[in-house]
């Protein structure tokens, strides 16, 4: 579960720690070299478990578009948006 969390974050932009101060090592090392299949396959999972998960939706067609999977990406941003419109904004 704490790996899914980061990778929410991770997708979402945020580099914060827990603690709201600046990123740890381990969490710059991620924005230098994101792994959006990992962000994927725990935001699907996420996606598993709610399938009204917007964010969710809305991360996975982030983690989509970097790696150049634009038909899934809008697919998934499509979703978020209908779930939860202010998404993005």
């Amino acid at each position: 579960m704490v790996n899914f969390i980061k990778n929410l974050f991770r997708a979402a932009g945020h580099r914060s720690d827990a603690s709201g101060d600046a990123p740890s090592y381990e969490q710059q090392a991620t924005v230098i070299s994101p792994d959006y299949d990992r962000a994927i396959a725990d935001f699907s999972q996420a996606i598993a478990l709610n399938h009204d998960f917007a964010r969710a939706y809305y991360g996975r067609g982030l983690a989509y578009q970097q790696l150049g999977d634009e038909t899934q990406a809008a697919a998934d941003l499509k979703r978020a948006y209908e779930l939860d419109p202010k998404l993005g904004n």
